[in-house]
């Protein structure tokens, strides 16, 4: 439970200066009779009554708190509908453990008696009795405990500028260091590009994929990362406007580092092949080179019969890591047409955002999940070798874009 604010005049701590006084006080007098027992009895009397005096004050301040009242009437609320919920699908004894504020979810910890059945418990029927778009329950949230995700009413926007002041991210660590979002309870997300070592970003428009990449984009920006950028983006709107002044893009004769027209982005590809293949035959790796693709949809449905850009795309997703190359792979348009089995099948680590169909999801993550997402940034993660993580992207606006480039 959190602690109300509470004034500090009523809480007296008990300090060695007030018990050395005491004594003196106390047992001075005492040793004079010769009863110095009865000095020493007295004194710890004293101490009691001095400590319960001092408990009393804090503890009524403390139970007189505002924000500890509206705590306690929300946890109540929420304890009542998250337990009767569960106890109409056949679970009685369940108990809420621990609610976590999130800026889009909150994270009820529930406790159900050993032996239960997660299949039990339908989200979909539960959402509803909740009267919520969507419910996600995990198994993963601690022994015996139960995370029950739901959404909030009041839904936080996630502001980039305030998580490159984290903590977190302060103490970053890695190679090409991430940040694109928080987790479900707020803590920045972050993770290594170098160890993903490829990245499929998906979902359906609107849902927040450019705005995803921009904060990945940034983020390595920010880390002082030794690595050079190029840019493919089809429209020309989402990320090509922006990065034009910065030092990081790659500076070489044969290629451009941004382009907007399908067939520059084609030979940044083919390009981008080559240098991995002088890479590995001159053992040169001065620096990562990372190609971020906005829409991959233009470039794969322009492809020729042989499908030459496809296989340059997989042949980097199976080798770029050693050469220090990596991909970043947008798209809006989650099918196997788009993302065929050859290069999924060599990046296995997936940002997947909301999307209409189960299949879909199927194909941007490699399982479902996707379709229940809540819009606007709601995401899951999901590394190489990791179970997918939900996280929600953090909004990057233009003119946070311009004062980084500044």
């Amino acid at each position: 439970m959190r602690i109300g604010t509470f004034d500090l005049d009523q809480f007296y701590p008990e300090t060695n200066l007030q018990t050395v006084t005491a004594a003196t006080l106390l047992t001075v007098p005492t040793l004079a009779t010769g009863s110095f027992v009865a000095g020493v009895s007295a004194l710890g009397l004293a101490w009691v009554a001095r400590q319960s005096i001092t408990a009393w004050k804090r503890d009524n301040c403390l139970l007189g708190s505002d924000l500890d009242a509206v705590d306690t009437r929300e946890h109540a609320a929420a304890t009542s509908e998250i337990t009767d919920t569960l106890a109409s699908y056949g679970l009685p004894d369940a108990r809420l453990y621990q609610s976590l504020n999130g800026h889009v979810l909150t994270r009820h910890l529930v406790s159900i008696p050993r032996g239960t059945k997660l299949g039990k418990l339908p989200e979909d029927d539960i959402a509803r009795d909740l009267g919520v778009e969507s419910v996600t329950i995990g198994a993963n949230a601690g022994r015996g405990l139960i995370s029950v995700d739901v959404p909030r009413e009041d839904r936080q926007t996630v502001i980039f500028s305030e998580l490159l002041q984290s903590p977190e991210w302060v103490s970053r660590a890695g190679t090409l260091p991430c940040m694109t979002g928080v987790d479900v309870i707020g803590n920045p997300v972050i993770f290594d590009l170098e160890k993903a070592p490829h990245l499929i970003v998906g979902g359906t428009t609107g849902q927040g994929k450019s705005v995803w990449m921009n904060a990945l984009i940034l983020s390595l920006m920010q880390s002082g990362a030794d690595f050079r950028l190029m840019i493919g983006d089809g429209k020309g709107e989402d990320l090509a406007p922006f990065y034009g002044n910065s030092k990081h893009l790659l500076k070489h004769s044969e290629v451009t580092a941004i382009e907007t027209e399908v067939s520059g982005i084609a030979h940044q590809v083919k390009w981008l092949a080559g240098e991995m293949d002088r890479r590995f035959k001159e053992a040169d790796k001065p620096y990562s080179i990372v190609l971020v693709i906005d829409e991959l949809a233009d470039l794969v449905m322009q492809d020729d019969k042989e499908q030459t850009i496809v296989a340059a795309l997989a042949r980097i997703a199976q080798k770029g890591r050693s050469a220090r190359i990596h991909l970043v792979l947008g798209t809006q348009y989650p099918s196997s047409t788009v993302l065929p089995d050859l290069l999924r099948m060599n990046i296995p680590s997936r940002a997947g955002l909301t999307v209409a169909k189960d299949y879909e999801s199927r194909v941007v993550l490699g399982e479902t999940g996707c379709e229940k997402l809540l819009s606007n940034g709601d995401c899951l993660l999901k590394m190489i070798g990791t179970q997918p993580q939900r996280m929600h992207g953090a909004m990057v606006e233009e003119a946070d874009i311009q004062r980084f480039m500044a």
